[in-house]
């Protein structure tokens, strides 16, 4: 189910050039944060296009011994680490930035 809001933008319908100048005139306009969640084309297409500034990884000290990878069948995407922190639960959080985003 998609949700609607006044000036909704649906970003899979639009064609990857559109897609990247819309991204980029909300980024322009918002102050603050944007977030979005999950491993995905659209988590992919955001970080290949230079759109994305950083990515966070939550690594739970669970093995479930299969399931689905980061980014899977998308082809490889380099990262620069920039924190990482574990919480006294096990729980780990790795911070990185695209490795396009700065040389």
């Amino acid at each position: 189910m998609l949700l609607a809001w006044p000036g909704r933008r649906d970003f899979a319908a639009a064609d990857a050039q559109d897609s990247h100048d819309t991204h980029l005139e909300i980024k322009h306009q918002h102050t603050g944060n944007l977030l979005s969640y999950g491993c995905g084309e659209f988590a992919y297409f955001l970080a290949t296009n230079g759109l994305l500034d950083e990515i966070h990884f939550w690594i739970h000290p669970i093995i479930w011994g299969r399931g689905v990878k980061p980014f899977e069948s998308r082809g490889p995407l380099s990262l620069r680490i920039l924190s990482a922190t574990t919480f006294r639960s096990g729980v780990a959080l790795l911070c990185y930035e695209p490795a396009l985003h700065r040389s």
